[in-house]
């Protein structure tokens, strides 16, 4: 009975549980989303939230891909339709280079700043409205088609990247 208790408790806070994993890594994307763009902060602080986010979103990226290969393996649809969510992956990593270059490259308060800026909105609402589809569409789909043992299996294997 105890290893039953484990278990549960396991389920429970998540451990065992890919989507789980996943949301908490998205809430945290989520944060750094409105970090930046937050006013008044100094260069160095906007780099700095910028190399997190890239950081961070690596890793989460590789992460979700995992669970997408899962979902398409057992839809046996080839992949075909989560591969504009993986070019999506590769675009907002370029996105965020390309922040991280401009910021870099000028103050914030020069006419390269509000160009900063506008990239950085365009960014951030393509980031959250990526996230809002995983979270809508992929999360209800490995939900209701992933057995409990194959979700298990990706909880594994995403907290091993």
């Amino acid at each position: 009975m105890l290893a039953t208790n484990t278990t549960e408790q396991e389920h429970v806070c998540g451990v065992n549980d890919p989507i789980f994993l996943l949301r908490n890594e998205q809430v945290t994307l989520w944060g750094q989303l409105l970090l930046l763009e937050q006013n008044g902060k100094t260069q160095e602080t906007v780099v700095e939230i910028l190399q997190a986010l890239m950081r961070d979103s690596e890793v989460h990226f590789k992460r979700e891909s995992l669970l997408l290969q899962a979902l398409a393996e057992k839809l046996e649809l080839g992949g075909q339709p989560f591969h504009s969510l993986i070019e999506e992956h590769a675009t907002l990593l370029k996105m965020a280079r390309q922040l991280l270059a401009t910021r870099m490259l000028f103050r914030r308060d020069s006419a390269e700043g509000e160009c900063f800026d506008q990239q950085l909105g365009k960014f951030a609402k393509q980031f959250r409205g990526h996230i809002h589809h995983v979270e809508q569409v992929i999360f209800l789909l490995a939900r209701t088609r992933l057995s409990r043992p194959l979700q298990k299996q990706l909880a594994k294997q995403i907290l091993t990247i």
